[in-house]
Order: C-alpha cells, then sequence, then structure tokens
C-alpha cells in the first residue's frame, strides 16, 4: 500500500499583539505604511543600558478579555498569547463551534524564554516583603506551557498540547509541527504561533553583554550602517485548519501552507554559521517539502536582525538557493516591529501570510545606505504592490535553529 495522501492545510484564523497593533487590521496597515514601533523604553528606567529603544506594546490592558483571578496566574508573555489565540479562535469560528471535535484541536506554541520577567519580579518582592509579598502563582507564570496550556484550558481543546523553544526559531518551530499534525491527519486544526514579552531590566541585560543589541536602538537590517538587535514584545497565533474540514465549515481562508523545513548549523551557541549552508538547507528542504521549484517563490520574509554577520549569513543561504545575484524580493520587518525573539517567526509568519493574500511586499525600514554584502532586494521603505503566489519566511535562532515556512495563495 502506498503512503497515505497528505492533508492540504490553510490559515482559517489569525490574531496579533504588537507594537505596531493590537488586531491584524492596525498590524497590517501600520507594516504596509512603514510605521515603527520601535521607541524608547518606558517599562524601567534605562539611562544605564546601551541601547535604551525597544518595540513595546503600548496602552495593553489585559483585564479587558481576562477575568482578576486569571491575571494572578499569567505572566505578560500569557496574556499577549491569550489575547493574539482569542483573535485567532474568534475569526476561525472555533469558540463554541458544534462542527468541530475538540479531541482533534491541537495548541502547539513557541516562546524563547516564556514567563521569566515574572522571576525576576517576584524575587525583588521577597528581598523588599518577604515571602508574604510573593505571588503564590509564581511558578505558573514562568511555565514557559503556561501559553498552550492556557488556551486549552479557556476553550476546551484536547488535541496534542505543548510549547516548545528553539530560541529564535520557536514559533516557527511550533508552526511547522503543527502543521505536520494537521497534515498527517492526526489533527483538524491546531491553534499555532507564539508569544514573548523580554522588556525587562534582567532581559536586556542578558543581550547587552553578548553586544548584541544596537547601541544606536534604530533597527536596521541588510544596512551598511546596522548594529545589531532592537527588542519587541508581543504575540501572533493561527488557527491552522485541514482545507476540507474548513471548506465544510464555511470558514474564511487566509492562505495556504505549503511546506516547512528544518536544520542546525551545529556550529555557535550564538553567532550563525558563517556561509549559510544550513539555513539553504531548511530553505531547500521546505522548497521539497512544498514540491515546489526556487523560482516560484515571489517573495522572502527574511529573519534578518540587523546584526553585522547574520544578515550576511542569511544572503550567503538565500544566495545559495535562489542564485546570485539574487532577484527574488526580501524584506525585513523587524526593522518595524522590533525582534520579537520566541515570537518573531510568529509575527513574520502573518506579515508573509498577509503579504500573500494582500499581495504586497511589506517594507524594510531605516534603510538608506546600501552594504555590498548584503546585495538584496530589501523592499526598502516603501511597500510594493506585486502578486504573490508563494512565499517563505526564515527563522534562525541562538544555537543554530534553522526553519523555514512556505506559504502560498489559496485556490
Amino acid at each position: 500500500m502506498g503512503a497515505p495522501a497528505k492533508k492540504r492545510v490553510v490559515v482559517t484564523g489569525i490574531g496579533l499583539v504588537s507594537s505596531i497593533g493590537k488586531c491584524p487590521e492596525t498590524f497590517w496597515k501600520n507594516l504596509v505604511a512603514g510605521q515603527s514601533g520601535i521607541g524608547p523604553i518606558s517599562r524601567f528606567d534605562a539611562t544605564e543600558f546601551p541601547t535604551k529603544h525597544a518595540a513595546e506594546v503600548k496602552e495593553f490592558d489585559p483585564a479587558d478579555f481576562l477575568a482578576e483571578k486569571e491575571l494572578k496566574r499569567m505572566s505578560r508573555s500569557t496574556q499577549f498569547m491569550m489575547a493574539s489565540a482569542g483573535q485567532a479562535i474568534r475569526e476561525a469560528g472555533l469558540d463554541g463551534s458544534t462542527a468541530i471535535d475538540l479531541k482533534r484541536v491541537g495548541v502547539i506554541l513557541g516562546t524563547g524564554i516564556g514567563g521569566i520577567e515574572e522571576v525576576f519580579t517576584q524575587y525583588d518582592r521577597y528581598r523588599t516583603s518577604g515571602l508574604r509579598g510573593t505571588n503564590p502563582f509564581t511558578l505558573l507564570m514562568v511555565m514557559p506551557n503556561a501559553l498552550s496550556g492556557e488556551i486549552a484550558i479557556r476553550y476546551g481543546f484536547r488535541g496534542a498540547n505543548f510549547t516548545l523553544n528553539s530560541a529564535c526559531a520557536s514559533a516557527s518551530h511550533a508552526l511547522g509541527i503543527a502543521f505536520r499534525e494537521i497534515q498527517r491527519g492526526s489533527a483538524d486544526i491546531c491553534v499555532s504561533g507564539g508569544a514573548e514579552a523580554l522588556i525587562h531590566p534582567m532581559c536586556l541585560l542578558t543581550f547587552a553583554t553578548l553586544r548584541t543589541l544596537s547601541k544606536s536602538g534604530v533597527a536596521r537590517p541588510f544596512d551598511r550602517e546596522r548594529d545589531g538587535i532592537v527588542i519587541g514584545e508581543g504575540a501572533a497565533a493561527f488557527a491552522l485548519e485541514e482545507l476540507e474540514h474548513a471548506l465544510a465549515r464555511g470558514a474564511h481562508i487566509h492562505a495556504e501552507v505549503l511546506g516547512q523545513g528544518m536544520s542546525s548549523d551545529a556550529y555557535h551557541c550564538v553567532a550563525p554559521e558563517p556561509s549559510g549552508k544550513s539555513a539553504a538547507e531548511a530553505i531547500r528542504l521546505a522548497l521539497d517539502d512544498a514540491g515546489i521549484p526556487p523560482s516560484a517563490v515571489a517573495y522572502v520574509n527574511a529573519h534578518a536582525t540587523g546584526t553585522k554577520i547574520g544578515d550576511v549569513a542569511e544572503v550567503h543561504a538565500l544566495k545559495a538557493v535562489f542564485g546570485d545575484p539574487l532577484t527574488v524580493p526580501v524584506s525585513a520587518t523587524k526593522s518595524l516591529t522590533g525582534h520579537l525573539v520566541g515570537a518573531s517567526g510568529a509575527v513574520e509568519f502573518a506579515a508573509t501570510v498577509l503579504a500573500v493574500e494582500n499581495d504586497i511586499i511589506p517594507p524594510t525600514g531605516n534603510y538608506s545606505t546600501p552594504d555590498p554584502e548584503c546585495d538584496v532586494d530589501c523592499v526598502p521603505n516603501s511597500a510594493r504592490e506585486q502578486e504573490l503566489p508563494i512565499a517563505i519566511s526564515n527563522s534562525f535562532g541562538f544555537g543554530g535553529h534553522n526553519s523555514c515556512l512556505v506559504v502560498a495563495k489559496y485556490s
């Protein structure tokens, strides 16, 4: 007997909380307009830090959608996840629906560090007020798996449920595994994506000591004057669904997921492998999985964090797959959203899905000085209308984790 046919997987819901919008509509409008969410840090006094800028989520009130008893056990990252997942679930029509089998709805999410900011907050409270001053639910706030567990508890989803970590590739890996669960028939629907909330003194200190943060406070991917990462926060979530199941429910389809590829640099705990060969392998595997040649890709949403070595390594990887000179448009949306670490793959997957759905390439912001080592068409500073039948989204993480997702216009 031959292998069973692979199920087709589509996106039927999107939810988003970011520095440039707390819903997909606002996010997309601002992204296309080149509106940056990066500004002076307001969550703490950053006077002594090498960078004084971040991409904060402003005017976010979790009491709008969470009860007081829920707030006591949820970190900021979990709150972001609950908000974005709630949006995706509502748009997909999954909340309270009798047309779905709850045992076949999974929740598979990614985060880089989870609720780690609460460790520092509660320790400060312990030092000033003793045990009675700390939150008894601190463990629940800190656990990375609180992201997926809380969503399943709220909505009654009883399929596969976990949160994974692979640094900046976390959300992309989560989306890829959710895609596989549906593709092989183990689930009808998966809520997937990622969340992160690291704008805290100790969290930024860890990046500062690695000398990865931008001192200028400006995210400039591919630009010759780029000087590092600008941290962002937020979350993005998606309802991924088996095509026939979605059609039977009459769900709106944003785009189709065609494939995913993963690889490891096996090189360094922080730096990417300079030649980009392992990142290129992840892209090739994704295209092979999708059954398409490189020439079919009309747009690349790059990982491009704005570091000197990282952007060059990614350009090498893209040239290895798509050829040199590189003619496919490659934009870096971290220039506007900041780097959301474990959630970056989710927010950039949202940008890629919406780009394909709307036939618009979002721009690379803050671009002014070309770098001969990053000779790409980075769609500088202004969005571009262009037919986008297929696009890819790259995510690469500390430790050498590489992931690539292939997104196509649904037809």
